[in-house]
């Protein structure tokens, strides 16, 4: 929000006007949330990290 009213006032305003501000931040929050758990597993699927390892070796795992 603090983004929007800063760089992107117009789109701010009408959204808030509109009353989509609330469901437009929600839908906003919901991808950056997916996007970064896509980005945890492909880290540690780069590191070969797994469940199995977290069990056999957790100060390898940490």
């Amino acid at each position: 929000m603090d983004y929007l009213k800063q760089y992107q006032k117009v789109t701010y305003t009408n959204l808030l006007t509109s009353g989509r501000l609330n469901a437009y931040l929600a839908n906003i929050d919901k991808q950056a949330q997916e996007r970064f758990e896509r980005l945890i597993e492909g880290m540690k699927q780069a590191q070969g990290i797994t469940e199995q390892l977290k069990a056999e070796n957790q100060l390898e795992w940490v």
